[in-house]
């Protein structure tokens, strides 16, 4: 009698998640009530074994993926099935047998979580971030379509920033560091929250698999800094063309070791008039109008020329961020004009100690 079976607290389903490194022991128990020569035979939805125990203790991590049936045989002598068999078409034994009346339904859940790339093969990348121009960085997965697929962006220590489902996402914003990126595949619900290390806690409420490895994301910055004028304040008035140097001299916070510095002198519109190495700009021969002075933070070369607008374009051949400020300076020139007398002459003649008023 081979009599009916079910999973240890009498289900007959269950759902495994049959590819995630960890064990997946099912113990099943019959009703038979032959207990000398009792095995559980293993089989796909149309019946080929492929598997046979008899402690009834299956792991079924590994296995696959997609329904499996667990059936209980009683028998005498020696079982003769084997894998690969039709279960309902061979003889299971070289003596008596009887099938189970019924079978436990296993759900075997498999996930893929590929591998990460760019699309030219890529898995470390660079980026300058806060100089104001997109850091986009595109990816794909190798992963196949089976359950859901959502990226993971963390930093260094796999600490979860964002989840996202596109596959592409703009550093620009992140800041200075090293970051990860990595593909999850998974049925059921993410779980996850940002501040999670994705290491240590289960992404989703059923099955989930990560990627086999991470794109590599480094994001540099430079600081710009805040500039002002020596003895403080950020507005300077310059009186120009009367020969007396009107020197604006200015400074910034920015002091990082091994990036470069430089001065930006702007118009309003912030075009570029002059570029200086030194923090000193004299206005004396200025046209009136008013001028913007910008510190500018660079790595690699500068590339930024007069005639180009100071917001938008690449100011060095690596990263650079302006000032977070500028020094606003205004050139006047005051115009002495010209006199003369009521008759249009520069010559006047009198006749002095007479008492009239010429």
């Amino acid at each position: 009698n081979g009599g009916n079976v079910s999973i240890t607290g009498g289900a007959v389903f269950a759902s495994v998640c049959a590819n995630d490194s960890a064990a997946d022991v099912l113990t099943f128990n019959n009703n038979s009530g032959f207990a000398p020569n009792y095995a559980y035979i293993v089989t796909d939805e149309d019946n080929i074994v492929q598997s046979i125990s008899t402690t009834g203790m299956i792991d079924f991590e590994g296995t696959g993926s997609g329904i499996a049936r667990v059936w209980g045989v009683a028998y005498t002598g020696s079982l003769l099935v084997a894998p690969g068999d039709d279960a309902a078409a061979v003889l299971l034994s070289d003596a008596c047998f009887d099938l189970s009346d019924n079978f436990v339904i296993v759900d075997r859940e498999t996930v893929d979580g590929g591998m990460v790339s760019t699309p030219f093969g890529q898995t470390q990348l660079e980026f300058c971030g806060g100089d104001g121009f997109p850091d986009q960085a595109v990816y794909f997965s190798t992963a196949q379509a089976i359950g859901n697929f959502t990226f993971l962006i963390t930093d260094a220590n796999n600490t979860l920033l964002v989840e996202t489902t596109s596959n592409f996402t703009d550093f620009e914003s992140f800041g200075a560091g090293t970051f990860h990126i990595w593909g999850l595949s998974y049925t059921g619900n993410v779980t996850m929250q940002p501040g999670d290390n994705i290491s240590s806690v289960a992404l989703s409420d059923r099955c989930f698999a990560l990627s086999g490895n991470f794109i590599s994301v480094v994001v540099n910055t430079v600081d710009g800094g805040t500039v002002s004028l020596i003895g403080g304040g950020s507005s300077y008035l310059a009186c120009g063309g009367d020969g007396t140097s009107d020197v604006a001299q200015v400074q910034s916070t920015a002091n990082e070791p091994g990036v470069n510095y430089t001065w930006l002198l702007t118009d309003e519109a912030n075009e570029i008039l002059a570029i200086s190495s030194t923090a000193n700009f004299n206005f004396d021969t200025y046209a009136p109008g008013t001028y913007r002075i910008w510190g500018l933070g660079y790595t690699g070369s500068l590339s930024a020329a007069p005639g180009q607008f100071a917001g938008s374009v690449s100011l060095a051949s690596e990263c650079f961020s302006l000032s977070l400020n500028f020094v606003e300076v205004r050139v006047d020139i005051a115009l002495g004009g010209e006199i003369s007398a009521e008759d249009g002459s520069n010559f006047i003649s009198i006749c002095a100690g007479n008492d009239i008023v010429s």
